[in-house]
């Protein structure tokens, strides 16, 4: 070993998170709680940096991965791999974005799951203003119990739960005032939910879907002679199939 800090000498490592190039070669780990420390070539670690490679967490599982999920911390992470969902997350956390990780996604479905306060939101933004118009698509979810994914999970929520969380994601689009920053058309924060934040089957969350959402602006209109709704041009089914919100309308 080089370089250790002499505070950590006597502490025990009780988790270590590496990270490898898209070929799988170890660059760097994250022991939990310590310093952050490189392979030295002879079966030791030198423990800083210097001119190693940043990557995100887990690079090699995202090459053939349509849709990829980003996440603050490891343990958040992991649930979702555990879950059966490609995640991943930049070392370090919040704040720590770094313009090279977004062309580690290029081509892909982005959604970033944000922890429940100000320093996630704020890191959720960032990420998003990096990737657009390098990735695919880029859309923000919305954790509704708990401050992170791993506490919705144990309050109940499933794999269902995740999923319909991704499908009502807010989409992430530039900002005409400042370079770097974005705007969500997240309509789903006013629906209301279940206890695992699954939407309810309410004719209310129909009606917000149906007023918030852009894809269905100008669809429908109310004939005063007849008394009824009336549609004025196609829905937004994608792909042929229903979006959210028609998923949403056909709960109720």
């Amino acid at each position: 070993m080089t370089g250790r800090p002499a505070c950590e000498s006597r502490k025990r490592i009780v988790a270590t998170y590496p990270y490898h190039d898209e070929n799988g070669t170890l660059l760097r780990q994250d022991p939990k709680g310590f310093s952050q420390r490189r392979p030295d070539g002879r079966g030791g670690w030198i423990w800083n940096l210097r001119n190693t490679r940043r990557v995100l967490f887990r690079l090699p599982t995202l090459k053939d991965a349509d849709v990829v999920l980003v996440v603050e911390g490891e343990k958040d992470l992991l649930t979702l791999v555990g879950l059966g969902f490609v995640a991943t997350r930049n070392p370090m956390g919040a704040g720590k974005w770094r313009e090279e990780y977004s062309g580690q996604l290029a081509g892909k479905d982005v959604l970033i799951f944000p922890d429940n306060d100000e320093p996630g939101q704020k890191h959720a933004r960032d990420i998003a203003a990096s990737l657009i118009g390098k990735v695919a698509s880029v859309r923000v979810g919305r954790v509704p119990v708990g401050n992170d994914v791993t506490e919705w999970i144990q309050t109940g929520a499933t794999k269902t739960n995740v999923e319909e969380a991704i499908k009502a994601a807010a989409i992430a689009t530039p900002t005409d005032s400042s370079a770097g920053s974005t705007r969500l058309e997240d309509w789903s924060t006013y629906l209301l939910v279940t206890d695992t934040g699954a939407p309810r089957a309410l004719l209310a969350n129909a009606i917000t879907a149906l007023r918030l959402t852009p894809e269905w602006d100008g669809v429908l209109g109310f004939n005063e002679f007849s008394v009824a709704t009336v549609a004025l041009k196609a829905p937004p089914w994608s792909g042929g199939e229903q979006n959210a919100i028609g998923q949403i309308m056909r709960t109720v």
